[in-house]
């Protein structure tokens, strides 16, 4: 029974070493999500934001009064500004521009 009772701590330390990986990541990226948060509120367009359990932040944003094409190149504007942006259908892949592989996306017209 010693040997199943190992095997257990060892599943529950795995759990904790990801679960610290993971907080030290989020800890990490904290400045840069709330960068992209404060370009995305200069464009006056409602949003949430979501993390999923690997700590990877998707901010989704309401459609606005305008054209699509219109609403999603103004957002591209005021983080590329700043960030390295690439469109990915009607979604936004953000990445900083240092190695650091901070990265977030913005889905337009999600629910909460």
């Amino acid at each position: 029974m010693t040997a199943y009772r190992e095997l257990v701590q060892r599943v529950i330390a795995g759990k904790h070493a990801d679960l610290e990986l993971g907080m030290s990541r989020a800890r990490e990226q904290e400045s840069f999500i709330v960068h992209v948060s404060q370009l995305l509120d200069k464009t006056s367009w409602a949003y949430t934001v979501r993390m999923n359990s690997r700590f990877e932040v998707t901010f989704g944003m309401d459609l606005g009064l305008i054209k699509f094409e219109h609403q999603i190149r103004a957002v591209w504007q005021a983080l590329a500004a700043v960030y390295c942006v690439q469109r990915l259908g009607d979604a936004l892949e953000i990445a900083s521009i240092r190695r650091d592989g901070y990265s977030c996306r913005v889905v337009f017209g999600e629910a909460p």
